[in-house]
């Protein structure tokens, strides 16, 4: 009975660890999926841009508005309809990203966070919005996904 025990905890260990393992997460990752999401975006691919987000993703918007700054919390499908909304009547998107930080957790995690300057060109007006970005990635089922999402804009003109 001993033996038995120590097999299957020696065995729910080595499970452990090997799930560890393969839940390691590399910078050039996060670079890649980035680059991916940024490219999407540009070509006005939102579903391209979202299948990089967890469907249960936290995502938070603070926004300026006429009653003062708000945070939004939205579910991923709220957030695709922002995106169509924003990107619809686009004729360009560009993004830039500016002092971008990448942090590897020993737990499976990574934290990105940079600065993004962001530029919606439509037929009558160019936006141009500089905000501060966060993100907590991790590996679901072997593929790296974007479990919070928080963005702020510092200015928009």
């Amino acid at each position: 009975m001993k033996h038995t025990l120590t097999l299957i905890l020696l065995l729910t260990i080595g499970t452990a660890q090997a799930e560890t393992a393969q839940a390691t997460i590399k910078e050039e990752e996060v670079k890649a999926l980035l680059q991916t999401m940024d490219s999407a975006l540009q070509r006005k691919d939102i579903d391209g841009a979202l299948q990089w987000v967890a469907a249960h993703a936290q995502i938070r918007l603070a926004v300026s508005t006429a009653q003062g700054p708000q945070i939004l919390p939205l579910g991923r499908n709220e957030y695709r309809e922002i995106l169509n909304t924003t990107l619809s009547e686009a004729t360009g998107y560009k993004v830039e990203r500016q002092a971008p930080s990448i942090t590897l957790g020993k737990d499976g995690k990574a934290l990105y966070t940079d600065f993004a300057a962001e530029t919606i060109q439509t037929k009558d007006k160019k936006t141009r919005t500089l905000s501060q970005e966060r993100m907590l990635l991790e590996k679901v089922d072997g593929q790296l996904k974007i479990m919070v999402l928080e963005s702020s804009v510092l200015t928009s003109k």
